[in-house]
């Protein structure tokens, strides 16, 4: 992937709990590193800095839309820029 958005509330875990053993198993090189992005609807500062420093690097916040997306795969360098 050269991507991953994961939802912060998945059903049956966290999104975080996704992150932390994705980020794990890229230390261990047991997975290639790819950004992962938290997306979420929560707006509080300190979950937010949780989340980037358990290893998301970046967070979109919901409702999530064509600009913020396309902002993010231009810093990624996966779309060119208009």
């Amino acid at each position: 992937y050269s991507l991953l958005l994961i939802d912060e509330e998945l059903p049956y875990l966290w999104g975080s709990d996704v992150i932390k053993i994705l980020k794990k198993m890229q230390k261990n090189k047991e997975l290639y590193t790819f950004p992962i992005y938290s997306v979420t609807a929560h707006d509080n500062e300190d979950f937010i800095n949780e989340l980037l420093r358990i290893g998301a690097d970046g967070i979109i916040k919901k409702p999530m839309n064509k600009k913020s997306l396309s902002s993010i795969l231009t810093k990624l360098k996966l779309l060119s820029p208009k």
